[in-house]
């Protein structure tokens, strides 16, 4: 076959050792960026070759240590999910730390793209032995050939996210110009847009502090006008 010449052994060994190559990045990386990046590079294709229907994809490998990492990219990550979709181009994802980001996993659900959690912590088997075969069956196949195979599916959650603290939230605040998700509604400032937001106190005091006697008296002038 086209691949009885392939050295398994030393293909595995390359594959493990660039992903596990410590000190490549000092600070958190810029992955929308590099997904923006990827989306020029596949439509320049598309159009150099004159073939809009060209299929592509863009796949991530993360070793994030927590579900709120890369949460401060959560808005631009999300245009970039929306900005492939749209292009048809899904992103997948191996994840390989501890936990996997919650953002992520989000961003490749909404290409329609594949999210895999491997956590090296939990393996018993080295990572060049693992690693290949699970890239080879789970991120080779298109996507016509992934709907065939039996696979336990990965968690669907599409949760709120905040842009503060990277956390899922089911009840959250929002900015209405670049909506950016925040736990509280406290802050005055958008930290993504730099917008301000927040109400004046005097327009918009909390239940609590309200005269309950004034309120009943300014309903019933209202109801009499």
């Amino acid at each position: 076959g086209p691949f009885s010449a392939v050295d398994w052994a030393a293909a595995r060994a390359s594959v493990a050792e660039l992903v596990a190559e410590e000190g490549a990045v000092a600070a958190p990386p810029l992955l929308s960026l590099a997904i923006s990046r990827a989306l020029c590079y596949a439509n320049r294709l598309r159009r150099d070759k004159d073939q809009p229907s060209l299929p592509a994809r863009v796949l991530v490998v993360s070793a994030s240590d927590r579900a709120s990492d890369l949460g401060a990219q959560g808005t631009a990550l999300t245009s970039a999910a929306f900005a492939a979709k749209s292009a048809g181009l899904p992103l997948d994802c191996l994840s390989l730390g501890p936990e996997a980001s919650a953002v992520l996993r989000q961003a490749c659900i909404l290409t329609g793209g594949k999210h895999q959690a491997l956590p090296l912590v939990s393996q018993s088997y080295p990572l060049a032995e693992v690693l290949a075969p699970l890239l080879l069956f789970h991120f080779l196949p298109g996507l016509a050939a992934r709907k065939e195979l039996a696979v336990v599916e990965d968690v669907q959650t599409l949760a709120a996210v905040c842009s503060c603290h990277g956390e899922a939230r089911e009840i959250a605040y929002m900015c209405s110009c670049c909506l950016a998700i925040y736990c509280s509604g406290s802050r005055a400032i958008c930290t993504v847009c730099r917008t301000r937001f927040r109400p004046s106190d005097d327009l918009d005091p909390p239940l609590l502090e309200l005269d309950l006697a004034e309120v009943a008296s300014f309903s019933t002038t209202i109801r009499g006008r």
